[in-house]
């Protein structure tokens, strides 16, 4: 499948796609994701493949999270600041009742930092929420976007 029509595929359904930029945050293994396209948090509806196609074409492309997206909502594992955080998570997971079977059915891509979304659909958006952060309060290795 090529890009187009894998954009295509995400619009079908009914996934707001949006070009971003990728910009390095002057750490070794940080790159900054950027979207291209202003007042992509205050889009009301899914641009439509016609609009789409009037966009700066990109490599890489995020998906809007939340109602837009039919409510959909990632996990984000961040391993730029705690390595290993996902396979601890994974590890945790495996041992409890029902676990191995969660696992199975979940949507798993890598990031561009080498971390993990974890992509699901709920009844109710919250907005981010820090799930596991440092000691100090400063890096959050696990948040709900």
């Amino acid at each position: 499948m090529n890009k187009q029509q894998h954009l295509n595929k995400l619009l079908e359904l009914n996934l707001c796609p949006v070009p971003v930029q990728l910009t390095t945050d002057g750490t070794p293994e940080g790159t900054v994701k950027k979207p291209v396209i202003k007042g992509w948090t205050t889009f009301a509806t899914i641009p439509t493949k016609e609009e789409f196609a009037k966009w700066p074409t990109h490599n890489t492309y995020g998906i809007v999270c939340g109602k837009i997206s039919c409510n959909l909502e990632i996990i984000d594992f961040d391993e730029k600041h705690k390595k290993g955080i996902f396979e601890d998570w994974k590890t945790l997971l495996l041992v409890i009742d029902g676990g191995k079977e969660l696992f199975e059915k979940c949507v798993i891509t890598k990031t561009i930092n080498n971390g993990y979304h974890i992509l699901y659909f709920c009844d109710e958006i919250e907005g981010n929420q820090d799930l596991a952060t440092a000691a100090d309060g400063k890096d959050v290795y696990i948040e709900t976007r």
